[in-house]
This record gives C-alpha cells, sequence and structure tokens, in this order.
C-alpha cells in the first residue's frame, strides 16, 4: 500500500480580558503539536499580546510546553498558536505494533518532583 501524506494547519487563539489589570502572573500552555513517526511538525509560531519572553522544555511525556511570566500590570491577555503538521496516512492499526510509552513517567523534572513531594510522605 502506498505511503501518502497529508497537511493541516491548526490555529488556536485565546483571549482573556480583566475589570482591572493583572498585576502579575504565570503561565503554562500545551499548545505545540507533538511529531512522531505519524506526524511531522512543519511550522509552529507563539504569539502573545503583551509580548513577554517565553521559555520552553520537555514535560515527563515528551510534550513540549511553554511558560511566560507577565510581571507588569495588564488588562488584557491573547495567546495565539499557528502550527502547520504533516501527517502521514498510514495503517490505522499500526500503533498495535508501535512501543508503548509508560503510563506513569518514570523520571520526574525538578518541578514535578517538588509538586508531588507533599504527597508521598505518610500522614504525621
Amino acid at each position: 500500500m502506498p505511503t501518502t501524506t497529508r497537511k493541516l494547519r491548526v490555529v488556536h487563539t485565546t483571549r482573556y480580558t480583566y475589570d482591572r489589570p493583572v498585576e502579575r502572573s504565570a503561565h503554562e500552555l500545551h499548545l505545540r503539536p507533538m511529531g512522531d513517526g505519524d506526524q511531522r511538525v512543519l511550522s509552529h509560531t507563539l504569539t502573545l499580546d503583551p509580548a513577554v519572553p517565553t521559555a520552553e522544555l520537555d514535560d515527563a511525556f515528551g510534550n513540549r510546553i511553554t511558560r511566560f511570566e507577565i510581571t507588569s500590570p495588564y488588562t488584557a491577555l491573547t495567546i495565539s498558536a499557528d502550527s502547520t503538521v504533516e501527517l502521514l496516512d498510514a495503517d490505522p492499526l499500526a500503533f498495535t505494533k508501535a512501543e508503548i510509552r509508560p503510563a506513569f513517567p518514570l523520571v520526574w523534572t525538578p518541578r514535578e518532583q517538588a509538586m508531588i513531594v507533599p504527597y508521598l510522605r505518610p500522614p504525621g
């Protein structure tokens, strides 16, 4: 069976508006598509208004996370992501032959470790 591909463009926009200025906020986004054997990310752009620096990292499952902080007062926030992915039109049951990722991560990031520590201690 010949292998074909197709492209998809995914556009996402979220807008927040507030009655009074927000003094400071921290955000974590999961808007970048994941590339794997069946999908390739051809392009991805993220636009923030107000524009602020971002940091990117992968979580324990390999998902791309974008983090940012806004430290100046604002009354509106717009988050826009524009991605193009190429999909491989393959056997729909191919996942049955694929390597299975563990459902529970064996390695936690330092931030995740700090978050779960209170739940790992015996009640005292």
